[in-house]
């Protein structure tokens, strides 16, 4: 069936990595508004409990082609994205290219559209119903913090998972002077401490 004019058309060249940052944050922000403009994409929100703020930018430039005619914040249900995604590119190899389409006329669905490899000569197309997300649930509220630090989220994730995991409570002090972060674990039959030295 004929689609109506795009105002959204955006082609990863590798939707592996699309997937890679979505599957980092589904599970903090099952929900959120995604920010499109000509600059490119961003998602800045809290999760539910106010307790970790994720912010995913992607510039224009970045993109295999980028096509946004008119500034749009899309309320993106994360897991149903990262469920086409992982369907759709499963099997498939990593520079498979995934387009983003938005369309006039249907400002309720987001259409995800996956080529396959070209010895497979297909594609998999899918259509995500958006949400209409109560911004004030995703508003930053006004804080201030004693310390700001800054860490590869890999690093982050090695150091919470692997060394902190069997942790129930994760304490994070900051010594500045040092520049030196400990992340404190405790739990029932488990106790630890690392430190990290920022570079």
């Amino acid at each position: 069936m004929a689609r109506g004019h795009a105002d959204l058309d955006i082609v990863f060249a590798r939707g592996v990595e699309l997937r890679r940052r979505l599957e980092a944050i589904k599970d903090m922000l099952p929900q959120a508004n995604v920010q499109f403009n000509q600059d490119g994409v961003e998602l800045a929100a809290m999760d539910t409990s106010h307790i970790a703020f994720a912010q995913l930018i992607m510039k224009a430039e970045g993109f295999e082609k980028y096509r946004c005619d008119r500034a749009m914040t899309l309320g993106v249900d994360t897991r149903s994205l990262c469920s086409a995604l992982k369907a759709g590119l499963s099997g498939s190899p990593a520079d498979t290219a995934v387009t983003l389409r938005h369309y006039v006329g249907d400002e309720n669905t987001l259409e995800v559209d996956i080529g396959f490899d070209a010895s497979e000569h297909g594609q998999a197309v899918y259509q995500l119903r958006l949400l209409d997300i109560d911004d004030e649930k995703l508003r930053i509220p006004d804080m201030e913090n004693s310390a700001t630090i800054r860490m590869p989220s890999v690093t982050y994730r090695n150091l919470i998972r692997d060394r902190l995991g069997s942790a129930e409570e994760v304490t994070v002090t900051a010594r500045p002077k040092e520049r030196v972060v400990v992340f404190a674990g405790t739990g029932d039959n488990f106790k630890g401490r690392v430190a990290y030295q920022q570079p």
